[in-house]
């Protein structure tokens, strides 16, 4: 069973398809059986990271049915290592009904590999907050600039809203409120759940606790006092600890391995982003690890139940 590690970001441009396409070669380098998958619907680049521009299939023959398994987008990329190109092509699927991303996140599970690297869209849409919260390992891309840093914030705020609206039944006034609340901290967000039945709270109170963000800071310039702000503003709010994955330094041979449509572990392996690529990839592993026990395993968050494809 493939463990889904889902990759956002609060905004574009902070490197979040550089690191994914880096990461996902370094865990296959590593001996895993590793498929992307671009899930920036209607913004899909990871494709020409590795210079494909012309795979036989993408996400919308998945999800116009125009193939017959998931399995059949996967585009060999380098060994153990395969990729899902993006869709958004048609305002159908660079607008999935939740029917859809559940369908498509089904299908993520039953793949054959040990792990999936998903690419979230940046910004905070419905699409990119399901995604992310269906990984059971979720990763935060930011970089120490206060703009970038508001914007990470307030996608794992919406995260963890998001997180409790899916645990709550229909068109509920209790979930009406919380999808148009602003709140200062998990606890004001729960404490609106007052008059909803016990069994609802208990629901939005698990949800939330699996909003579990890990963070890779890019372009850094090490103790960044953006970073610092980001983590105790995080820590205010979900109650919890931001852990930092990895540090990847500002290298400018990142820019020339994406002009050679190469991860820069490959192009320019002893440089210092390839170097704390290459950690960062050893403390996911490590997170795998950990949890590959099926009693540690839990379910998503976008289900706020036992996940279809998560072992139960």
């Amino acid at each position: 069973m493939a463990t889904l590690v889902s990759v956002g970001s609060g905004k574009g441009g902070v490197g979040k398809s550089v690191i994914v396409a880096s990461l996902g070669a370094a865990l296959a380098h590593a001996g895993r059986r590793v498929i992307l998958a671009d899930l920036d619907v209607g913004g899909a680049n990871l494709a020409t990271m590795f210079g494909v521009f012309d795979a036989p299939h993408d996400l919308d023959d998945f999800w116009a049915r125009r193939v017959g398994t998931l399995g059949e987008v996967v585009h060999p990329i380098a060994t153990r290592l395969g990729l899902i190109p993006g869709a958004g092509e048609t305002l159908a699927t660079a607008n999935p009904s939740y029917g859809a991303k559940s369908r498509l996140l089904r299908a993520l599970g039953k793949l054959e590999a040990d792990i999936v690297l998903v690419d979230v869209g940046a910004g905070s849409g419905f699409h990119a907050l399901d995604f992310f919260l269906a990984g059971e390992i979720q990763v935060l891309v930011a970089v120490p600039e206060p703009p970038a840093i508001l914007d990470a914030y307030r996608f794992v705020k919406l995260a963890g809203i998001r997180a409790v609206s899916r645990a709550m039944p229909g068109r509920s006034a209790d979930k009406r409120e919380v999808q148009t609340g602003s709140f200062e901290d998990a606890q004001s967000l729960l404490e609106g759940l007052d008059t909803a039945p016990p069994e609802v709270r208990d629901r939005a109170r698990s949800a939330l606790e699996r909003v579990k963000p890990c963070l890779v800071v890019n372009r850094s310039a090490g103790r960044d006092i953006p970073i610092v702000r980001l983590r105790q503003t995080v820590r205010k709010f979900l109650g919890g600890e931001l852990p930092i994955l990895g540090n990847i330094p500002e290298d400018q041979n990142i820019p020339r391995a994406v002009q050679q449509f190469l991860p820069v572990i490959d192009a320019y392996p002893r440089s210092a982003a390839a170097v704390a690529l290459e950690h960062t990839t050893s403390a996911l592993l490590a997170r795998i690890h950990a949890m590959e026990s099926p009693t540690v395993r839990t379910p998503n968050a976008l289900e706020g139940g036992v996940s279809p494809y998560i072992v139960a």
